[in-house]
């Protein structure tokens, strides 16, 4: 039997030699590599060398299928909500691997955006909910569920990442709420406006317990 010439193989594995692929892109970034077998990422000694990278930020020992879960303390709505049943619940939110110690996906809603449909008004100038929420906007939350890299959610939650103007103020959009950093946002087409999704909490929160704090 011969060697494997380039031009045996299809087109869409032809399209991939000799290309760059991190840790584990097979077969994520490249699925052809599961098709063919005879296609595999491997370390390159050869010319040219290839290139420093600064790998993605990752929770080291999780992996696609593992639940991230997130501690409610009383001062969040949910949590509060939670801590007040007969058995106590201490988390809140929760958060599903998809890759490999980089990626995850969870279901949320932004209260942001919620703010946007309220019926009436203070003053006839502030928007309130004096007449209620519209029905759908609290039946179909937005953005339901959401893919974001373990960076993206961590950065999200610890530094909430806007726009500033010169003078450190926030920067609003045209419907008054906060705009997020290019990467940090997820658009919403019915309001026009993009919303930071910062859901996910990676700090400890304190309860009072039978025995105290």
């Amino acid at each position: 039997m011969g060697g494997i010439r380039i031009e045996d193989l299809a087109p869409e594995i032809q399209a991939i030699i000799g290309s760059q692929a991190w840790d584990g892109a097979c077969p994520t970034d490249q699925p052809v590599c599961q098709v063919d077998s005879r296609v595999t990422a491997q370390l390159s000694g050869g010319d040219p060398v290839p290139s420093e990278q600064v790998r993605p930020w990752r929770i080291v020992n999780a992996s696609a299928g593992d639940l991230i879960m997130s501690p409610g303390g009383p001062d969040g709505l949910i949590g509060g909500l939670l801590s007040q049943l007969d058995f106590a619940q201490v988390y809140s939110h929760m958060a599903m691997m998809v890759a490999d110690e980089v990626e995850l996906r969870h279901a949320t809603a932004s209260a942001d955006r919620v703010n946007q449909f309220y019926d009436g008004s203070i003053l006839g100038i502030e928007k309130a909910p004096t007449d209620g929420i519209r029905e759908d906007q609290l039946r179909y939350q937005w953005p339901g569920t959401v893919t974001q890299s373990v960076e993206q959610a961590f950065l999200s939650w610890r530094d909430h990442p806007i726009e500033r103007d010169a003078e450190g103020e926030p920067v609003k959009d045209a419907n008054d709420v906060t705009v997020p950093l290019p990467g940090f946002g997820f658009l919403d087409t019915e309001t026009g406006s993009s919303y930071l999704i910062d859901a996910m909490s990676f700090r400890p929160v304190f309860r009072d317990g039978e025995d105290g704090p």
